[in-house]
C-alpha cells in the first residue's frame, strides 16, 4: 500500500464523512492514509520535511492558502504527489471535491474536459433539476431583467491566488453590461462580510473594521453608479439562488456562486481566471447552453457525497490515482 499524508488547516482540523469516504476510496486503489500523518497547519520546515518523509501522496486541504503553500513546495520538491481537496459546488455544504492539480484558476477542469459525455450532461441536467435545492428554485422561478454582480471575501485564497480584482470591479463590469443590454443592476455582497462585521461578536481581529470599511465603500459606489445594494443587516440572509435565479445573467470574479447559476440555467460571466473563464466567456454573453451544460456536468462530476464511494473512486481513477 503506498503511504498518503494529509495535511489541514485550522479551519479544516474536523473530519467530515465525505473525506472518509475518500480515505475509503483511496484505499480501495491502493493507497494507504497514515493516521499518524496528519498535520494541522504546521509551518517549521524540518516538521514539514519530515512529516513528509516515505510519504507516496500528499492530501491537503485548500493548498491555496498562504498557510499550505510551503508545505505544497516541499511536497513538490520530493516529488511526492498532492492531492487538493475543498468543499465542492452543487451545493457545498455537503460535498468534497479532488483535484491533482489545485484549485480555481489551478484546477484541472481549466483544461479540456472533453472527458465528460454526452450522456452525462443528460444525467446530471436532469439529477440538478430533479434536485430539491435546485429543482425547487427552477420551479417557482420569476425570471427578473437585472444582472446580478455577485461579491466575494477578498481575503478568500481563490481571489487572492488568481486575481487582483475587487468586488469595486464586479460592480463597474456590470454597470458597463447595464449600458449595453438596458438592465439594472443588483450588488449582492458576500454575507459573511456582515457576519464578520456586525452579526458575531467573539470576532476579535481586524475583520470588523477591514469589513465595515469596504461595505460602506461598496454602497457609495453603488450609490454613484445607481446600483441596487443588497444590505443583509437589513434583508436577512437570503439564500444565494434566489437572487440568482430571478436574474438575467450574473457576474462575478471567480466564485463557486457561478456554478450554482450555471445550476439555475443562468448566463454566468467569470472576469478572474478560473474553468468558466476558461470554457464559457469566449462563447460571448448569449452563449449556447452546451457550453453551460458541459461545464456543469464536469463540475458535478468532479464532486461526490458521503454517500458515494464509488463515484469518488471513479474521480480518483480520471486523475490517475
Amino acid at each position: 500500500m503506498k503511504s498518503v499524508a494529509v495535511y489541514r488547516t485550522f479551519d479544516t482540523h474536523w473530519e467530515k464523512p465525505e473525506e472518509e469516504i475518500c480515505f475509503k476510496a483511496l484505499k480501495n486503489l491502493g493507497w494507504d492514509v497514515d493516521r499518524d500523518k496528519i498535520l494541522v497547519e504546521e509551518q517549521d520546515e524540518e516538521t514539514l520535511e519530515n512529516f513528509l518523509d516515505g510519504a507516496d501522496l500528499l492530501m491537503i486541504y485548500n493548498g491555496m492558502r498562504d498557510t499550505c503553500k510551503k508545505v505544497v513546495n516541499i511536497a513538490r520538491k520530493k516529488k511526492v504527489k498532492i492531492l487538493f481537496n475543498e468543499i465542492g459546488f452543487l451545493p457545498q455544504a455537503i460535498s468534497l471535491t479532488v483535484d491533482p492539480d489545485g484549485l480555481a484558476c489551478e484546477s484541472s477542469l481549466n483544461k479540456s474536459i472533453d472527458w465528460v459525455t454526452s450522456q452525462q450532461i443528460q444525467q446530471v441536467k436532469k439529477e440538478l433539476r430533479e434536485s430539491v435545492l435546485y429543482g425547487h428554485y427552477l420551479k417557482y422561478s420569476q425570471p427578473q431583467k437585472y444582472i446580478l454582480a455577485a461579491g466575494q471575501l477578498l481575503y478568500d485564497s481563490q481571489v487572492k491566488g488568481c486575481c487582483n480584482l475587487t468586488n469595486a470591479d464586479v460592480i463597474l463590469k456590470s454597470c458597463a453590461l447595464r449600458d449595453e443590454y438596458g438592465y439594472p443592476v443588483i450588488f449582492r455582497p458576500h454575507p459573511k462580510m456582515f457576519y464578520e462585521a456586525y452579526w458575531d461578536p467573539s470576532i476579535k481581529d481586524d475583520s470588523h473594521t477591514r469589513h465595515e470599511i469596504e461595505i460602506e465603500f461598496l454602497k457609495e459606489l453603488c450609490d454613484k453608479n445607481d446600483v441596487y445594494f443588497i444590505d443583509h443587516t437589513i434583508e436577512g440572509k437570503t439564500s444565494f439562488c434566489s437572487s440568482a435565479v430571478n436574474s438575467f445573467m450574473v457576474v462575478a470574479m471567480n466564485s463557486t456562486s457561478l456554478v450554482e447559476s450555471m445550476a439555475l440555467e443562468k448566463p454566468v460571466l467569470a472576469m478572474a481566471d478560473c474553468p468558466v473563464k476558461k470554457h464559457i466567456n469566449d462563447k460571448g454573453l448569449t452563449f449556447d447552453s452546451g457550453a453551460r451544460d458541459k461545464l456543469l456536468a464536469a463540475y458535478y462530476l468532479s464532486q461526490f457525497t458521503h454517500k458515494e464511494l464509488k463515484k469518488c473512486e471513479g474521480i480518483l481513477k480520471r486523475h490517475g490515482f
